[in-house]
């Protein structure tokens, strides 16, 4: 189970490095932020959600059904959930980064690699887990 852990996370790290690399190089326009909203754990617990809806026009295609973006993030601390309702409330305008073959692939922050390394902190955290459950049990036969 600790080996299936591991693998998401590192899958999941390996993708969002990549994806932040890319979203890099791409273009990008100016949009608004058209809803933001905090989402409570369920549970009541400390951590919570963060979603942000925006739209934006790019060069090839401004009609006026503009192109959407959503982020839906999960935080750990909601200290970190509030500062990014903060920093997105709706009626802002951003800059929205956006790939050229497919504009629904875009962000609104490229450098953010927080979500990166909490992918690479549970990685190593599960990694260790099951580094340590192969030492109790004597190793692989």
């Amino acid at each position: 189970v600790f080996a299936l852990i591991f693998l998401s996370f590192a899958i999941a790290a390996i993708w969002s490095f990549r994806f932040s690399r890319r979203a890099r190089a791409w273009p990008s326009v100016r949009g608004v932020i058209t809803e933001s909203a905090l989402i409570p754990h369920p549970k009541g617990r400390g951590n919570c959600g963060v979603q942000v809806v925006y739209e934006f026009c790019t060069p090839e295609n401004c009609s006026g059904n503009k192109p959407g973006g959503a982020t839906g993030t999960l935080f750990w601390t909601s200290t970190r959930c509030q500062a990014f309702h903060r920093r997105f409330p709706a009626g802002t305008e951003v800059e929205v980064h956006y790939n050229p073959a497919d504009r629904m692939e875009n962000c609104l922050d490229p450098n953010d690699s927080s979500g990166t390394k909490a992918f690479v902190v549970l990685a190593i955290v599960s990694a260790l887990a099951v580094a340590a459950i192969l030492v109790s049990n004597g190793g692989i036969d």
